[in-house]
């Protein structure tokens, strides 16, 4: 309070608390399903009052976790489809900052912590018009930073930022979930185009066998087997001639895998 004139000091605490205020709003906002919000924000307040007081908060915290728990947007796909959205299309600074929130617990959140089948289950129970908004702005969508060695952000709509969200996809959530998304966005045609692409992939995989590698490298042929076979390219007859010829490749690693395979095991037990 030295130095201070008691105005000054209540303009601080004034400040602060509409800091507070703000934040908690953000805070619920950004998490908590909107039919359900006034009931969790009152069981914050009521934590909050309980630690400012200096009084024992185990009960009131208990019952603002659950409330959090049980009423978070992640648990309500759809919910979180028509909030995203809903605020995608405002010109409201705020609400379009919120909407940035949403994307990466769509993006990054949900593919990076496993969670991609919650993207899922929002893409197959959202209506048609809420999936249509969501097919139009898929390529807007940019890949975490940490995807990238090089630490760089590529749009859905680049072939570097699709290939590499069909990568992590395939590795966090597995090749039903990812076959299941690119059905509702219609990308099938898209992704194996981008696996014939990258099919160099495969010869590089010969290079790197090795006693320790050989595990990861089966599961990879199979990953890729599956996926590529699983992709719907009915009516997509030049991807189909693709993905023979990608399948052919797959079949040629496989054949190297067990022509040099017994020969790397042995050499690695004998040492």
């Amino acid at each position: 309070k030295q130095g201070l004139t008691d105005e000054q000091i209540a303009t601080a605490m004034k400040n602060q608390l509409t800091d507070i205020a703000e934040g908690k709003k953000t805070f619920i906002e950004a998490n908590v399903e909107p039919q359900h919000r006034q009931v969790v924000t009152k069981a914050l307040n009521d934590y909050l009052s309980d630690a400012i007081k200096g009084k024992n908060t185990d009960a009131s915290y208990k019952k603002f976790a659950e409330g959090f728990d049980k009423y978070h947007i992640l648990n309500n796909p759809q919910e979180l489809l028509k909030e995203f959205v809903r605020l995608t299309k405002s010109d409201d600074p705020a609400k379009k900052q919120m909407a940035q929130v949403y994307e990466s617990y769509m993006v990054k959140g949900c593919y990076e912590l496993a969670k991609f089948d919650t993207a899922v289950t929002m893409m197959s129970e959202a209506s048609n018009g809420h999936m249509h908004e969501v097919a139009k702005d898929f390529g807007k969508i940019k890949t975490p930073k940490e995807w990238d060695e090089q630490g760089g952000e590529h749009d859905l709509s680049t072939d570097d930022g699709f290939y590499s969200f069909l990568e992590k996809s395939q590795e966090t959530c597995g090749v039903d979930n990812t076959l299941t998304m690119l059905n509702h966005i219609g990308q099938n045609d898209r992704a194996m185009r981008l696996e014939m692409k990258n099919a160099g992939q495969l010869d590089e995989l010969k290079s790197l066998i090795s006693a320790e590698t050989l595990p990861q490298i089966i599961n990879i042929v199979q990953t890729k087997s599956e996926f590529v076979s699983g992709l719907n390219l009915t009516k997509a007859p030049k991807e189909a001639k693709l993905r023979e010829q990608y399948l052919a490749k797959l079949d040629d690693l496989v054949n190297y895998i067990n022509e040099n395979a017994p020969k790397i095991l042995a050499q690695a037990q004998a040492k």
